[in-house]
This record gives structure tokens, C-alpha cells and sequence, in this order.
């Protein structure tokens, strides 16, 4: 399991990084509420009907849209500022919370597109799952490219 730590506000949330997950980002009703996030639009029923949520949502309450902040947290990169950091707004499902849900946010396929929102023509950023060997270490980290910043700008955030 890849988890990389983001922020909402002054909350710090945990993130599963699932690149091949083909449906939406999820969490759960829980979780929004413990961000002070709000669900922004109700399914349609055509999206009730689709079969991504008919096999992987148990109660769809709707979608948000959850602006996530990552920092870069690789401090022995002598080329990297620690402080730089992009946020991302993320729309995600909405699912209600029961005991087997877990709680952080799921950051699937769409997400890795680099759109803000799934229906949105304009790549953003770039991010990446980098697996790297230093010093006999394997070390894994999200690198994200920001996309609108004039040198592209990098973050990068250690995966746990």
C-alpha cells in the first residue's frame, strides 16, 4: 500500500496512492466531516446507475471537492526547496462511513490524469510514483509537476 500524507487546511490526512484504480477518488462521509469539507452535488442517476459505483461505492452520498496540499518533505535533495507545495482540488465520491471502510482518501486513476476535475481538458500537474535506490535504500516518493508554474515546479513527497 502507497500512502503519501497531504493537508486539508490545518489537517493532516493520509492518501492511497492507487494509479490503477479505474474508478473515482473516494472517501468517506467521515473523513469529509473531520476536514470541514461539504458534499458540493448530489449523483445523478445515470451515475448511481454505472457500474463503478453500483461494485465499489456501499452508500454514494454525492461528490466534493477536497483541495489537497502537498509539501515537499525530502530534506537530503540539496536542489529542493522543503517549502515549496501545490494543491490540488480534488473531486471525489463521497461514500457513507461503516467499520470496514478505511479512512483516508483514495486517489485513484483520474487523479493520476492531472486534471482538477475528471471532466477538465487542462492538464495541471504531472504526478509520479518514483522508486529510487540511494545508498542501498529503496525509497519511493510522489513526484508532482506543476504545470501552471512558468519553470515547472516540482514537488516531491515521500511515500510510506
Amino acid at each position: 500500500m502507497k500512502i503519501v500524507k497531504a493537508k486539508v487546511g490545518s489537517q493532516k490526512i493520509n492518501c492511497r496512492l492507487e494509479p490503477g484504480f479505474l474508478g473515482l477518488s473516494m472517501c468517506t462521509d467521515k473523513l469529509l466531516k473531520k476536514i470541514g469539507g461539504k458534499i458540493s452535488r448530489k449523483l445523478t442517476l445515470e451515475e448511481k446507475d454505472s457500474k463503478f459505483i453500483r461494485e465499489e461505492a456501499t452508500a454514494p452520498l454525492g461528490l466534493a471537492v477536497i483541495p489537497l496540499t502537498f509539501t515537499s518533505n525530502i530534506k537530503d535533495n540539496i536542489c529542493l526547496n522543503n517549502k515549496k507545495s501545490i494543491t490540488i482540488p480534488t473531486e471525489v465520491l463521497v461514500d457513507r462511513y461503516n467499520s470496514t471502510l478505511p479512512n483516508y482518501i483514495l486517489l485513484g486513476n483520474n487523479w493520476f490524469y492531472g486534471r482538477k476535475y475528471d471532466d477538465d481538458e487542462l492538464q495541471t500537474y504531472i504526478p509520479e510514483i518514483v522508486t529510487d535506490a540511494e545508498d542501498a535504500w529503496l525509497r519511493t516518493t510522489l513526484l508532482i509537476k506543476n504545470l501552471t508554474e512558468k519553470k515547472g515546479e516540482r514537488v516531491i513527497v515521500s511515500v510510506i
